[in-house]
């Protein structure tokens, strides 16, 4: 079974799915981690297939909209959100034609929270250039309920904070 983790975000986002790609792998899946090309660096060394996407997340954090929302200009989580999605809606159609190779090759794909909306408009060039009808937030909603989810916590992490001590 051919695995396809996608990580968008900062090494936050990407690092857990490095872990869970060298269980799976240690399982026998064929596993590969797609993430923006500037995060490399902490797929190196591991045992995943790090399949790099043209999307510099450094480079929109520095420049445009990204520089503007750095500087203050996102005082809300409204506008940030805002923002992000029309950073997103810039870079959607580079994004789509690295993703829509990966995902037609993977029985399954993993992903994390931010690729849920902010991807949205690379998801309908994706569908829009197999033929498939674009999808509105309701779709994107009822998918999210039926996925099946998991949220991994270091019992460590949740003990500081259930305890309030450090361990």
């Amino acid at each position: 079974m051919r695995v396809l983790l996608l990580g968008m975000g900062s090494r936050g986002d990407v690092q857990p799915l490095v872990a869970l790609g060298e269980r799976l792998r240690r399982l026998g899946y064929a596993v590969s981690l797609a993430a923006p090309a500037d995060l490399g660096h902490v797929v190196a060394g591991s045992s995943v297939e790090f399949a790099p996407l043209w999307f510099d997340l450094e480079g929109p954090l520095r420049d445009g909209l990204g520089r503007e929302s750095l500087r203050g200009s996102a005082t809300t989580q409204v506008r940030e959100a805002r923002l992000m999605r029309q950073v997103m809606a810039e870079t959607a159609g580079a994004l789509a034609t690295d993703i829509g190779p990966l995902v037609a090759g993977a029985d399954a794909v993993v992903s994390g929270a931010l690729t849920f909306d902010l991807l949205r408009p690379a998801g309908d060039l994706v569908r829009a250039r197999r033929g498939l009808p674009r999808q509105g937030f309701r779709h994107y909603s009822a998918a999210a309920r039926r996925t099946p989810t998991i949220l991994g916590a270091s019992p460590h992490v949740v003990l500081a904070l259930r305890t309030g001590r450090r361990h």
